[in-house]
């Protein structure tokens, strides 16, 4: 690394940032977050700069400022190159770190792209080489992280000297702070008492609350894995079991955690989500739609008194209707087919017709089984598999396949069975993938 990351006190010291316009004001909304005193040094200030609050004006020339004796760091954001490279010479001759707007070769420090939920602070750093790069990993972290974050860590702060005198120091603090973090967030608890009340509840009865399971009820909408709700991506990534039920989509999946317990089931099974669930696991509910199917199962976990939240799925818009999941009705005539995570399985039998596909390892080129027992680019080539016994057949092909190295993601497409001959895959998202990319490459030199 050319520049080390660190967080610099500057609670009670003065930060100075010479420059009266945007590009300076710029510079002063950021470090009016902190708990610093911010002064702000020019000939003249536009209103950018005049109209912030709780700043110090000081209107002389930038050159003949002379530093307060606790200023740790400053900005040169004038706006005139030659002038910001002066200042950032002055600054460091008065022991004082510079950063010069756009101008790396005489700054001392760049500033990082900041997620901001304080105290939880993140930052994002180049080394100056692509601030852009910065923003967009900011946005992805931003997306990630709940706004009460901060206000969970603020009341954890509050409840140290509790625990300290509660819990011995070990293993006992530490799955406090493991059930209360992740209980907070899990539940998406928004106020100070709401969060206090989780940590005294814990304290009073920590070994039964770290054995709660709870129940997270997550509708898959139009069934595509970025169309998803926020707070389902975060039930996902801490989930111990996922259930779902045969429609829900490959991709969404994908985005639970590895090392989580995947159940394919079928609606209304009260006695395996409630199994589940008593037994102290986290356990999110995969349906199709917006997550009404599983009503049922929301008021039965209710009714035994175990902790349920349902997420719906969001609505379809006109450019997904056509992968919306189906109606309870329409759902009795469709194979009860589904694609778990890295491998193939077949929990149902498929009552219509399908093919195998995969990609190959050697180019990443979509591929099917065929009748002849090899691999081709062609749909038309497809075996194709009428029942179960035919499909099981496909299913082991695929198996096979992936354990000898030569597929990857190997699983069944079901096809719609009014199609005598054709492969028409039954889902949308199906037909897109097989068509291929909208755009065209133009093939390397």
């Amino acid at each position: 690394m050319k520049a080390f990351p660190l967080f610099l006190t500057v609670q009670a010291r003065s930060l100075v940032v010479f420059g009266g316009g945007e590009e300076a004001a710029a510079k002063l909304r950021l470090l009016l977050k902190t708990e610093a005193q911010v002064i702000a040094v020019a000939s003249a200030f536009e209103p950018a700069v005049s109209e912030l609050e709780g700043l110090t004006l000081v209107r002389q020339n930038p050159l003949c400022f002379a530093f307060p004796s606790n200023t740790p760091f400053a900005y040169a954001a004038t706006g005139d190159e030659e002038l910001d490279a002066d200042l950032a010479r002055k600054a460091r001759h008065a022991g004082v770190l510079v950063c010069a707007a756009d101008q790396p070769a005489v700054s001392d420090f760049s500033t990082p792209a900041l997620v901001d939920r304080d105290p939880v602070v993140i930052a994002i750093g180049t080394e100056g080489t692509a601030p852009v790069l910065a923003r967009s990993i900011k946005a992805q972290i931003e997306f990630m992280l709940e706004p009460s974050l901060g206000l969970i860590a603020k009341t954890a702060a509050g409840l140290r000297d509790q625990v300290a005198r509660t819990l011995k120091p070990g293993q006992p603090r530490r799955d406090f702070w493991r059930a209360f973090f992740s209980t907070a967030r899990t539940e998406r608890l928004s106020s100070a008492q709401a969060v206090e009340t989780l940590g005294n509840d814990l304290l009073t009865a920590p070994a039964q609350s770290q054995q709660a399971g709870s129940l997270t009820i997550v509708g898959t909408g139009a069934g595509e894995a970025d169309l998803l709700a926020i707070a389902g991506h975060r039930a996902l990534d801490t989930a111990a079991v996922v259930l779902y039920e045969p429609l829900v989509a490959r991709s969404v999946l994908e985005l639970a955690r590895r090392e989580a317990t995947f159940q394919v089931l079928e609606l209304n099974a009260f006695a395996d989500v409630l199994r589940h669930v008593a037994a102290g696991h986290q356990v999110v509910r995969l349906v199709s739609g917006d997550g009404t199917l599983a009503a049922d199962e929301h008021k039965a976990a209710q009714a035994a008194g175990l902790k349920v939240r349902l997420i719906p799925g969001l609505n379809v818009t006109p450019d997904t209707a056509s992968t919306h999941p189906p109606s309870r009705t329409q759902r009795a005539a469709l194979p009860p087919y589904h694609f778990p995570k890295g491998c193939i399985i077949m929990a149902a039998a498929l009552t219509t017709k399908a093919i195998l596909t995969a990609n190959d390892v050697r180019n990443g080129d979509i591929v099917f089984w065929t009748a002849d027992q090899r691999w081709s680019t062609s749909i038309d080539d497809a075996a194709i598999g009428y029942g179960k016994d035919d499909t099981d057949q496909l299913a082991d092909a695929g198996k096979q396949a992936e354990a000898a190295n030569t597929v990857v993601g190997a699983y069944l497409i079901a096809l719609r069975p009014e199609e005598t001959t054709a492969r028409v895959p039954v889902k949308m998202r199906e037909v897109r993938r097989l068509a291929g990319p909208s755009i065209e490459f133009a093939q390397a030199a």
